[in-house]
């Protein structure tokens, strides 16, 4: 228990060197949980902001390959309908032939 007065000494002062002490201790602990709280925030600022540019990258890729996938399945859509259309055409003009002999 920490008190202004030594009831065993007497001593005032030898009191207050041990209060003194304790309190050095207490200002030693609160600098070092002062520094590990600082190093903590500042680790999770940088992943903060690391996963906010992996997420960024991430996205970017996802959207390029909707994007290319998008392109590719036109391409193969208007492939479809130009057959269609060539065979379409083919097979009317093939029935004028008919019609016309």
């Amino acid at each position: 228990m920490l008190t202004y007065y030594n009831s065993n000494t007497g001593d005032h002062l030898f009191s207050l060197e041990k209060n003194g002490e304790v309190l050095e201790i207490f200002r030693e602990s609160v600098s070092r949980s002062v520094t590990w709280w600082t190093r903590m925030h500042m680790s999770m600022l940088q992943q903060v902001n690391s996963s906010e540019d992996l997420s960024k990258i991430h996205s970017a890729t996802r959207m390029k390959g909707r994007w290319e996938k998008l392109a590719t399945d036109f391409q193969e859509y208007a492939d479809k309908i130009s057959r269609l259309r060539f065979g379409f055409i083919r097979s009317q003009t093939q029935n004028l032939g008919t019609l016309s002999r």
